[in-house]
């Protein structure tokens, strides 16, 4: 393959590879809060050998919402309520038991994830960057807004 690099690919090229490599950095400094919610955690202790984590960024090809589903009653319906008929039925979802305590569920179709998550290697980090509460976009622009961390990074 013989491709012609001319000067506005190679513009376009770099700058998407210094807008990538600026949001890994910003996501690289949320690390330290994650190491500081294990620290305080007693039930989490030191894994032994190689460790690596491992990001993945869909860009909006993930429907978190349907990947991890509270099972019980209550935050059921709720989650029910929201998604009318996306949502996947109570009974089909594979059970998983966080650390953190709750009843949740998979998706039926990540019976491997399932799998990992229960031997404990594999942690699921949800709902990253959502709001505190709901902001007009008047108290956005006078920054009177209470905004997580890092949103609009």
């Amino acid at each position: 393959m013989n491709k012609q690099i001319n000067r506005r690919s190679f513009l376009k090229n770099s700058l998407m590879t210094g807008i990538a490599g600026s949001s890994m950095l910003s996501s690289l400094g949320s690390l330290n809060r994650i190491n500081a919610a294990i620290g305080q955690n007693s039930k989490v202790t030191a894994l032994p050998g190689y460790r690596a984590l491992v990001c993945i960024f869909l860009h909006g090809g993930n429907d978190g919402f349907n990947l991890l589903v509270p099972r019980d009653n209550d935050n059921y319906n709720t989650y029910l309520a929201s998604r009318q008929n996306l949502a996947i039925n109570q009974e089909d979802l594979l059970p998983i038991t966080p650390i953190s305590g709750g009843d949740f569920g998979l998706n039926p179709a990540m019976g491997e994830m399932q799998s990992m998550f229960q031997a404990g290697n594999l942690a699921i980090q949800s709902n990253v960057g959502t709001l505190i509460e709901p902001v007009t976009r008047e108290q956005i622009h006078a920054k009177t807004a209470n905004l997580p961390p890092k949103l609009f990074s």
